[in-house]
């Protein structure tokens, strides 16, 4: 995927390839980021989740 816009940005003389590749991987590297900041979130919530079913005495996995 990268690289298609990479090949597809230096094609239409928007940028250097080397420019675009840099982009591409700072692109990249900042949703890699936001995703795991999100899967960090969602993994704290369900920690939270599981404790808080725990102490009511029910669990929130199937049995």
């Amino acid at each position: 995927c990268a690289s298609a816009l990479r090949a597809y940005q230096v094609s239409k003389g928007a940028v250097s390839a080397n420019c675009a590749s840099r982009r591409c991987a700072g692109a990249l590297r900042a949703l890699a980021e936001d995703g795991l900041e999100s899967f960090c979130h969602l993994r704290v919530a369900q920690e939270c989740m599981a404790r808080r079913a725990g102490q009511q005495g029910w669990s929130i996995r199937e049995p």
